[in-house]
């Protein structure tokens, strides 16, 4: 099939495990199996939804059954740079081959492990990809229109603003995992001091989950749990950030004949960013590129998502269309914390009030 683009995406995946006693993010938890099957179905799905290998069986006449490639529109020429430092990491137990990624051994910090993968995707901007993209190694992609939505919504709103996903785990229904409560990972939650987009109820208010259902915060209850709240007490409040703006706050169109929305994200974290060559040779020309830092929560937290606010209007679709750019974040951990939590603090919308901009029908 001729004169189908295909796009080139780059993907950076900074790999770490070191056990540790604190243990508190999945790359120093003591058994490595969660990592190594996190990290192996993240590379998996990658190939599997977007590269160039996709075929299916015809029946030809005189001829028999034969292969024909399939899924051209959404095929990519996709490359994965999958980036460690030292011994800490698990390539060796990876049930997947090494011809469907390349490693980059760096020296540095372990801390610094994702500011270093930066540096590694700024190293390629000659090779002219369209988008350059980080992942944090517990994280998958599901959805093989992907790049074509992040694609659709730069053409509209320009290279200044980009689309983040909302994270997700899946909870099992039928299953008590429940993990034993603890302290929020992000620790005391302050009040928004923006009105228009959220408040603090206690969950015990009627509306936060229906009252019939005084334990419904159990996680079986739920079989997909979004993991990301907003905080913008912690986001989007330094006037020196392209993030801290008070226009466009909610944009509204079409995508194929649907409304949806998209707000400016109080929580622009998702454990990744997927930035067009333009918007990756705009941040590899400050000065603040690739250098370490823990200002957005820690060093983990501010590798993927700092630079955003420093840069970029950040948006992701509204929750009443969350799905429609979505990643899923392996295992139950944030979603059985928050879940477990709830006594502690709870996120209740309230309803915007400031004027939305639209924006072309896609």
């Amino acid at each position: 099939m001729r004169g189908l683009y295909k796009m080139r995406i780059l993907v950076a995946i900074p790999h770490f495990f070191r056990p540790d006693a604190d243990g508190k993010y999945g790359s120093a938890r003591r058994d490595p199996r969660p990592r190594i099957a996190a990290l192996s179905q993240g590379i998996q799905a990658l190939h599997s939804l977007f590269n160039t290998r996709q075929i299916a069986f015809q029946d030809q006449p005189q001829q028999g059954l034969q292969i024909q490639q399939v899924n051209q529109w959404t095929s990519c020429e996709l490359n994965i740079l999958l980036c460690t430092t030292g011994d800490r990491h698990l390539l060796s137990q990876l049930p997947v081959s090494r011809h469907l990624f390349q490693h980059i051994a760096l020296d540095c910090p372990d801390r610094e492990l994702g500011f270093y993968c930066q540096r590694v995707l700024g190293d390629r901007l000659s090779e002219n990809y369209d988008y350059y993209c980080y992942l944090e190694d517990d994280l998958t992609i599901r959805d093989p229109l992907f790049f074509l939505k992040q694609q659709w919504f730069q053409s509209l709103l320009g290279e200044a603003a980009i689309l983040q996903p909302h994270r997700f785990e899946w909870s099992n229904p039928w299953l008590n995992n429940s993990l034993a409560a603890g302290s929020l990972a992000t620790g005391e939650v302050g009040e928004c001091s923006d009105s228009s987009t959220s408040h603090l109820v206690s969950s015990t208010h009627p509306d936060v989950l229906g009252s019939n259902h005084p334990e419904s915060h159990h996680s079986a209850n739920y079989h997909k749990v979004y993991v990301d709240p907003d905080f913008e007490s912690k986001t989007g409040q330094n006037p020196g950030f392209a993030h801290h703006f008070t226009e466009r706050r909610v944009l509204v169109g079409q995508f194929l004949g649907q409304p949806i929305q998209f707000q400016r994200a109080g929580n622009p974290h998702a454990g990744c960013f997927f930035l067009t060559r333009s918007q990756m040779t705009l941040w590899a020309s400050t000065v603040d590129f690739g250098q370490p830092s823990n200002q957005f929560i820690g060093p983990l937290e501010s590798a993927a998502s700092l630079h955003l606010m420093r840069y970029f209007r950040v948006y992701k679709p509204a929750l009443s269309w969350a799905n429609f750019l979505e990643i899923e974040h392996w295992g139950q951990y944030n979603s059985q914390d928050l879940l477990n939590n709830l006594h502690l603090v709870q996120f209740q919308p309230k309803v915007v009030s400031y004027a939305a901009n639209n924006f072309p029908n896609g």
